[in-house]
């Protein structure tokens, strides 16, 4: 619901959370710093501890709070779940970089594996 929030659908939540719509969009503003956070937080995550539970803990988190987003009447808790939310995408994003680099250890031309990369 939440990952793909698109323009039409703002001033819904916004009228749904009897707030302004300028509050609602810094939501966008907050998923992406959340989405930066998790991917500076995965270098140094996934050296310490095991891809696949991390990845699977990511996971689990995405859909925690995906399903928890529309029982949120307050905006801090939005903001809050949305933040977690971010940092959760930018864990799970590395992580499946990371075993698909772990996976792709024939050589190969370099271009291929980029495109391979970037598709996923």
């Amino acid at each position: 619901m939440f990952t793909g929030l698109l323009g039409p659908t703002l001033p819904y939540l916004a009228q749904n959370m009897s707030t302004k719509l300028s509050s609602i969009i810094w939501l966008i503003v907050v998923k992406g710093i959340g989405f930066l956070i998790g991917t500076c937080l995965s270098s140094y995550l996934y050296t310490w501890f095991n891809t696949c539970c991390l990845l699977g803990l990511s996971c689990l988190s995405i859909s925690f709070d995906v399903c928890s987003l529309p029982f949120i009447t307050d905006l801090t808790a939005f903001y809050l779940t949305t933040l977690t939310l971010g940092i959760s995408l930018g864990l799970s994003y590395n992580g499946i970089d990371a075993l698909y680099n772990c996976v792709w250890t024939r050589p190969s031309i370099s271009s291929i594996r980029w495109l391979h990369l970037l598709v996923a």
